[in-house]
């Protein structure tokens, strides 16, 4: 073991101390995993994507801030947009490797080419996870656009040329966002990613940001029966096929929340995560529930980690008086059983439910 792997394995095991014991707010670490939006820029135009725009690269400057930072990093994982459209994408991998940071990407997989795959597999990639939410081709269309076999071929030949290298990573990972139109195709599409050599499919449930009341509709709360049958199924097909396949829950099953599925998770996230935006907002909260706690541009890294805000917020957080964002955070706050999991405008939420004539009832 080398200095910089030392020196991570330290942050690491300091970062987890913190968070078992919830009790330090001034913390002598750097965060374990650093999130990058490395540009905004996609190929597609997803159904149900937030982003307001879909243009901006995040300039070099911001990620020159971070150097001091690296060594104890232990994952840099690159977001967007479709991150492998970043001009410098080369750059930053080689960057990640000298630092000895793995690489977690996550990408539509439109682009996963021969070039890039073996820009991911000669550095320390570790996670690549797709975002691919269908089994046919039209149901890929009517959320993602593109061509489903395209991504399909270009998953297996990742999987392929890792494995000739006699290699465990990168791990594959599917994510799947369940809503009512793919949810029937959950147990199929778990079967063709066993098939490929995936190593894991995980699903997420769809929500209803703002004012998309097309997507409130489309999420499972409302289709609850369906929602349980499905991935029950796509677990006997993971079963089978030996691929590892997480699900949020079901909605019938009331050993869920004993067994602490419908929320009171512990958060970690001011303790481990950092993500940074391409125009250098640092934020701690994966959600991003909370605010900004500054800009790299304007601040040093360590100003913004080591500050009030963030020294504030480790002190309040997992405690009664944690900030109202944190009740509303699907990771760790709310019930996916609440309305109000999946969709967040509350005004829309309880119309919606007064439309079910027996709040009970599943269609």
């Amino acid at each position: 073991m080398n200095a910089n792997q030392r020196l991570t394995r330290l942050n690491d095991q300091l970062n987890d101390r913190y968070v078992a014991e919830n009790a330090w707010e001034d913390v002598i670490t750097y965060p374990k995993l650093v999130t990058l939006t490395t540009t905004l820029r996609c190929n597609y135009r997803c159904w149900m994507c937030y982003q307001p725009e879909f243009k901006g690269d995040m300039d070099w400057a911001v990620i020159e801030r971070l150097r001091h930072v690296l060594p104890s990093v232990k994952t840099m994982q690159f977001f967007g947009g479709e991150p492998l459209l970043y001009p410098r994408l080369a750059d930053l991998c080689a960057l990640a490797g000298q630092n000895e940071c793995e690489i977690e990407l996550i990408t539509n997989g439109s682009l996963l080419d021969a070039g890039r795959r073996a820009l991911l597999l000669d550095n320390n990639a570790s996670l690549i996870k797709i975002s691919l939410e269908a089994a046919t081709q039209d149901t890929y269309a009517s959320i993602r656009g593109g061509d489903l076999e395209n991504v399909l071929g270009n998953i297996g030949a990742l999987v392929r040329e890792r494995d000739a290298r006699g290699r465990q990573k990168p791990e594959v990972q599917i994510n799947f966002v369940a809503m009512l139109r793919n949810i029937r195709e959950l147990p199929d599409l778990t079967a063709r990613a066993a098939a490929l050599g995936v190593d894991r499919l995980l699903v997420i449930f769809a929500f209803a940001p703002g004012e998309r009341e097309d997507i409130a509709r489309e999420t499972l709360f409302f289709a609850q029966e369906l929602s349980d049958d499905c991935m029950r199924r796509a677990m006997a097909e993971a079963e089978a096929g030996g691929i590892e396949l997480s699900v949020p829950g079901f909605f019938a099953d009331d050993a869920a929340c004993e067994s602490g599925e419908c929320g009171g998770k512990v958060c970690h996230s001011p303790w481990k995560n950092c993500m940074i935006d391409l125009a250098g907002d640092v934020r701690f909260c994966c959600g991003r529930t909370g605010k900004p706690i500054g800009n790299l541009l304007e601040s040093g890294f360590d100003e913004l980690w080591y500050g009030e805000k963030i020294t504030r917020f480790r002190r309040l957080v997992n405690t009664p008086a944690q900030p109202e964002c944190c009740h509303i955070c699907r990771v760790q706050g709310r019930s996916f059983r609440d309305i109000r999991f999946h969709v967040r405008n509350p005004k829309m939420a309880e119309r919606m439910l007064a439309e079910i004539e027996d709040p009970g009832a599943l269609r």
